[in-house]
């Protein structure tokens, strides 16, 4: 059985690559997540600034070979979540990080991890 999460660390093609490369994955899909009507969820519409919508992959893994922990790791690795409306040089409010996860269950794993990036001490 696969499992999905949504994730949106800035420039949906660079989550794309980098969720490509690691082993278990099986699927990644960009797209636009968190914002206010369907109808806007299109590059002219997201680049207003007014539409809420974050670039984000669709991550699809077979946890038979990976883990979401493994998953979350790799996205606090990459990203800056204190950064408002940005990733690299990438600026916009659609570049908001966020997580957004697809079943209830994954709610506390996605917590924990969050909160163990939150208490490291940088180098």
């Amino acid at each position: 059985m696969e499992r999905t999460i949504c994730l949106a660390g800035g420039c949906f093609w660079g989550m794309e690559t980098l969720y490509r490369a690691l082993p278990g994955v099986t699927g990644v899909r960009c797209g636009y997540a968190n914002g206010d009507s369907t109808a806007h969820a299109n590059y002219e519409d997201v680049c207003t600034g007014i539409t809420g919508f974050r670039e984000a992959v669709l991550v699809e893994w077979d946890p038979a070979r990976t883990c979401l922990e493994a998953l979350l790791f790799a996205f606090f690795a990459v990203v800056d979540v204190e950064l408002p409306n940005r990733q690299g040089a990438d600026i916009g409010t659609q570049y908001q990080t966020g997580i957004y996860w697809t079943a209830p269950e994954q709610e506390e794993t996605v917590r924990t991890i969050a909160a163990l990036e939150a208490a490291a001490v940088p180098f």
